[in-house]
């Protein structure tokens, strides 16, 4: 039986897997004045923190992104469940602001693969439905947030009285 704590990992690394072919602009622009792109960065927890002193110049750098949080579990004495979000962010600083088809593009590689695999390395089930949505569309331009809600599947730890009884 594999711990939780190695749920975030286990995920980030398949994210990374499925999105290496994903090419969405990063929110940097290079000498010729052309969007500069990049595979979403994949991190485990959080954004990583910028340096003490550093200008909004280096938010962009962030982007686009896909941070991969345990944000809740059930556990019964049978089995338990735990909600993983992995929280997505696209910058698009055209006046269009069509940057959120961009994140729905990564909840649709992401949903799809999930439903393919259907277990996260083997070892954690899809459990139940997916949830996503997608933060305002306008209030936090350039940047466009959404979310994506899976439940995986985990073991629960027998009692020792189960162990005694059944020789294990």
């Amino acid at each position: 039986m594999r711990s939780i704590a190695f749920i975030e990992q286990t995920v980030v690394n398949k994210i990374k897997e499925w999105t290496k072919d994903v090419v969405l602009f990063n929110g940097a622009k290079g000498f010729q004045g052309e969007k500069l792109t990049s595979t979403p960065n994949v991190y485990r927890g959080f954004l990583p923190i910028p340096m003490t002193g550093a200008t909004n110049e280096s938010l962009p750098k962030l982007f686009p992104h896909i941070v991969v949080q345990i944000v809740r579990g059930h556990h019964d004495f049978k089995a338990g469940q735990v909600d993983v979000c992995m929280f997505i962010g696209c910058w698009d600083d055209e006046d269009d602001r069509s940057g959120y088809q961009d994140v729905i593009n990564l909840i649709e590689v992401l949903k799809t693969s999930l439903y393919t695999e259907r277990h996260i390395a083997d070892e954690f089930p899809l459990s139940g439905p997916l949830d996503w949505e997608l933060g305002e569309k306008s209030d936090l331009y350039p940047v466009f947030p959404g979310t994506l809600t899976v439940v995986l599947d985990v073991e629960t730890p027998s009692s020792r009285f189960n162990a005694m009884l059944h020789g294990g």
